[in-house]
């Protein structure tokens, strides 16, 4: 697990609607952990919607699930 040394702020009208920091952290581990799953990928997508909260700097895991709920 890492840690955010910075928050990745949440803002509803840009998220849903453009690319933003959170969505590209979302993104890029994704694509992580399927290669670190022996799965070629090239590129990931996130629906804007699917972001719920921002992430404040820390390493805590519910956060994460904050965030990202199921």
């Amino acid at each position: 697990m890492g840690v955010s040394s910075d928050k990745f702020e949440f803002k509803n009208n840009i998220t849903r609607y453009q690319e933003s920091a959170i969505g590209n952290l979302v993104c890029d581990s994704v694509v992580g952990y399927l290669k670190d799953c022996n799965i070629s990928v090239d590129f990931a997508m996130m629906n804007g919607g699917g972001i719920r909260f921002g992430l404040p700097k820390g390493d805590k895991k519910e956060h994460i699930l904050t965030a990202l709920p199921k």
